[in-house]
Order: C-alpha cells, then sequence, then structure tokens
C-alpha cells in the first residue's frame, strides 16, 4: 500500500493547520457496502477514528451536540438549516431538514412500492392468463361431459355459469393463498426490525388488498367468458359424437 497524506478537516478554531499526526489505516470501507454512511456526496467519505487523535490534534475540547428545533413554518426548513449553518460556521454546525430528508425517503419508499406493484401486475396477467388457457382447454377435454350435461337439462347459462364459478374460485383461492404468505413473510420482517426500531407498528392495507383481488376475479371472469360462451353453444349430438 503507497503512502498518501489525509487531511482531517476540524472547525474552525479548533486546530492549527498543518499539523501532522502519523497513524496507520487498517481497512477501508466501500461507501456503497456501508450504507453511504458518512458520505458527503462530494467525493469524500469520512474517516473512522478514535476520539483520541481529535483530542490530539485538537487542543479544544470537541462535544458533539444535537439540537432539534421546532419550526412554526415546516416549509422553511431547507432555508432555516442553511442559515444556521452559515451563522454557526465557526462551530461546524451541520444542520439537517428533517422535513424534507423524511419526505425524501417516503418518496424513495414510495418508488420501490410502486416497483412491487409493477411486479405485482405482471404476476396477475400471467396469472389470468393462465386462467383463460385453463378454461380453453377445460372445454376441449370436457366437450363429451358438457354434452351430457345439456342433454340433461343444463341450459345454456347453466354451463356459462359453470365455467365462471370455477374460474371465479380459483382466482380468490390464489388470491387469499398469495395474501396470507405475504402477510406472513412481512410480519416475521417486521418482527425483526422491532428489535431495533421502537414503535414500530404493522398496518395491512385492506383497501388496496380487496381492490386488486375485486380485480383480479373480474379480470379472471373476463379470461373466461370466452370459453364458457364457446362450452354453452356446444350441441349434446356433436358432443357425444365426437371423438
Amino acid at each position: 500500500m503507497t503512502s498518501q497524506f489525509i487531511e482531517l478537516q476540524l472547525p474552525l478554531g479548533q486546530g492549527v493547520y498543518g499539523d501532522i499526526v502519523t497513524r496507520k489505516i487498517i481497512g477501508v470501507v466501500d461507501p456503497i457496502a456501508g450504507g453511504l454512511d458518512g458520505f458527503d456526496g462530494q467525493g469524500r467519505s469520512a474517516i473512522y477514528t478514535n476520539t483520541d487523535l481529535v483530542k490530539e490534534i485538537s487542543p479544544t475540547d470537541i462535544t458533539p451536540n444535537v439540537y432539534r428545533f421546532k419550526l412554526t413554518d415546516p416549509t422553511q426548513d431547507e432555508e432555516i438549516a442553511r442559515k444556521l449553518e452559515t451563522v454557526f460556521l465557526e462551530n461546524s454546525m451541520q444542520a439537517t431538514a428533517i422535513v424534507t430528508q423524511l419526505a425524501e425517503q417516503r418518496e424513495q419508499d414510495d418508488a420501490f412500492n410502486l416497483l412491487f406493484q409493477g411486479f405485482q401486475g405482471l404476476g396477475l396477467i400471467v396469472g389470468v392468463a393462465a386462467l383463460g388457457v385453463i378454461s380453453f382447454r377445460a372445454v376441449v377435454e370436457r366437450r363429451r361431459v358438457i354434452g351430457m350435461m345439456k342433454a340433461m337439462g343444463y341450459s345454456r347459462k347453466m354451463i356459462q355459469y359453470q365455467f365462471l364459478l370455477e374460474s371465479a374460485v380459483i382466482a380468490i383461492l390464489g388470491s387469499i393463498v398469495g395474501i396470507g404468505l405475504g402477510t406472513l413473510v412481512s410480519w416475521n420482517i417486521v418482527q425483526e426490525i422491532r428489535k431495533t426500531v421502537e414503535d414500530l407498528t404493522f398496518e395491512m392495507p385492506w383497501i388496496n388488498l380487496i381492490g386488486i383481488t375485486a380485480v383480479t376475479v373480474l379480470f379472471a371472469l373476463i379470461a373466461t367468458w370466452v370459453p364458457a360462451r364457446q362450452a354453452s353453444k356446444i350441441y349434446p349430438a356433436e358432443a357425444l359424437t365426437y371423438e
């Protein structure tokens, strides 16, 4: 490893520029692997060291303090944060607009949720298409049975409703199983996060789940309607002589 000089920037007035200390670097953490912790977004990363090094460089005691301010107008949080950093420049204050930070984090979470919902929609499309294919095959494979049922007095609507009911039951059961497994996995994840994050609650988006299930059943019925209609038009004589 080649020797490199690392500049430690202390608060103004709390150190002498040009002081040199020698320390051994025992490891370098990748910013991505570290979750970008300590990365300032300007190509510089934080240096993790013991507080004794800071005391050796700076004769002034540097005590980290955290202050939280409640604003009368939360929409001005970014501007007030910049003003605080300017006023307390000599103290190296780092002001964070919490409202804006939470809003940005919420936007990221919403983007991930939309991504997962997109994959969910793709899975629903594939599942509905599979139900349509199964219904078409059922009409072909059960042609003789359909003919016997019509010969026994079943009407066209009864045959059609039978296929639609089968498709609806499959869609509802599939949705229930999927929601149950997803809820179980989510619950376990929340329980693990609760070990480190307090006051974390687990809530079910019942309105979204009911809406998704209703849309799934509706599209399943639409995909099954064509083969169900074909099955209702089968004549008993043709079906019984079919080989």
